[in-house]
C-alpha cells in the first residue's frame, strides 16, 4: 500500500506540473488583460507602468518559473481584476462549490442507486422503463436548459424555491438537482448493467439455492460487487462537478469557484485562471486516489 501511495503521489505531482504548463500557456493565448484594464486613450507609459506592477514585462519563461515556485507553497499571486490574493479568493468560493457538489452527489446516491437496482431486478418491466426514461432525460437535457425549466416551474410558477443565493438550505436544491440529474442518469444506467451481470453470477445463484432471503441477496451480496464501477464513476464525477459547474453556477448566480473561473476568463485574469485550474486538477487527483482506496475496502480481492 505504501509503495502504491508513493507511486500515485509521484504521478499526481507530474500531472499537476503538466496542468500548470498547459494553463500558463493557454491563459496567455487568450489575450492581453491590459487592454481591458486601461482606458482606450492610455499612453505607452501607462501600459509600461501597469506591466511592471503585474510582472508582465518579464520574459515568459521567467514568469512561469515564478508562478511555479510560488504555486508550490500555495501562493498563486494577486488577481489582476480583484487586486486581492488569488488563494484568498479561491478559499472564499471553494467551500460553496464543494457543498453544492456534495449535495448533488447525495441526490445522485439517494435516488440513483435504488433506481438502478430496481431497474435491474424488474428488467423490462414498468419500473425498468421508467428508470431508463429518467436516465435518458438526464443525459440528454443540457444543464442550462434544465436549470431554466426548474427555475420556471419551482421558482416562478410555484414560488417554492429561491433562484439565486446560497444562504439557506432551500437555495441548494435547484442547482444541486440540475447538477445531480446528469450524474444520476449515468449511475442508473451503469448500476443497472452491473447489477444484471452480478445477478446472473454463480455465487448469487448459490446464495439463492441456500435459501438466503431475496432482499439480502440483492442489497448485500449483489449490490456490493455491482458498486465498483459506480464508485469509479461517482469519484470522477465528483471532481468534475466542481470543475464543470460553471454554467450552473452562472445561471443561479452561485458564489462558487465555477463562477469565479468564468469571471477570470472574461477579465483575462491570468493569476486567477491559473489558480482555479490548478486547484481543480488537485481536487480531481485527490478524489481519484480516494476511489482507489475505496476499492480495497469494497472488494477484498483487490490489493495494492
Amino acid at each position: 500500500m505504501v509503495r502504491f501511495l508513493a507511486f500515485r503521489i509521484g504521478q499526481s505531482l507530474i500531472t499537476l506540473a503538466a496542468v500548470a504548463v498547459a494553463i500558463f500557456t493557454l491563459a496567455r493565448l487568450s489575450g492581453d488583460p491590459l487592454s481591458l484594464m486601461l482606458p482606450i486613450n492610455a499612453d505607452q507609459a501607462q501600459f509600461k507602468a501597469v506591466q511592471e506592477s503585474l510582472g508582465l514585462d518579464k520574459p515568459v519563461p521567467v514568469q512561469f518559473a515564478l508562478f511555479l515556485s510560488h504555486a508550490a507553497i500555495g501562493d498563486f499571486g494577486t488577481s489582476i481584476k480583484g487586486n486581492r490574493p488569488v488563494s484568498q479568493m479561491i478559499a472564499e468560493r471553494l467551500p460553496r462549490s464543494l457543498l453544492l457538489a456534495l449535495f448533488a452527489t447525495a441526490i445522485t446516491v439517494v435516488f440513483g442507486v435504488p433506481l438502478g437496482v430496481m431497474a435491474a431486478v424488474h428488467k423490462e418491466g414498468t419500473f425498468d422503463v421508467a428508470a431508463r426514461i429518467v436516465a435518458f432525460l438526464g443525459q440528454s437535457l443540457p444543464s442550462f436548459f434544465l436549470a431554466i425549466i426548474l427555475i420556471r416551474i419551482f421558482a416562478i410558477d410555484l414560488r417554492l424555491l429561491p433562484v439565486i443565493g446560497s444562504d439557506t438550505p432551500q437555495s441548494y436544491i435547484l442547482p444541486a438537482v440540475t447538477l445531480g440529474w446528469f450524474i444520476m442518469a449515468g449511475v442508473v444506467r451503469l448500476l443497472r448493467s452491473s447489477m444484471l451481470e452480478v445477478l446472473d453470477s454463480e455465487y448469487v445463484k448459490l446464495a439463492r439455492l441456500k435459501g438466503v432471503a431475496e432482499p439480502m441477496v440483492i442489497w448485500k451480496h449483489a449490490l456490493r460487487n455491482a458498486l465498483l464501477p459506480v464508485i469509479t464513476f461517482l469519484g470522477f464525477m465528483l471532481g468534475t462537478i466542481v470543475a464543470a459547474a460553471v454554467v450552473v453556477e452562472t445561471v443561479f448566480a452561485w458564489p462558487g469557484i465555477g463562477s469565479l473561473a468564468y469571471e477570470a476568463v472574461l477579465a483575462r485574469d491570468y493569476p486567477l485562471m491559473q489558480g482555479v485550474i490548478v486547484i481543480w486538477a488537485a481536487l480531481i487527483i485527490v478524489i481519484n486516489l480516494a476511489v482507489d482506496m475505496a476499492y480495497a475496502y469494497l472488494d477484498p480481492r483487490i490489493r495494492y
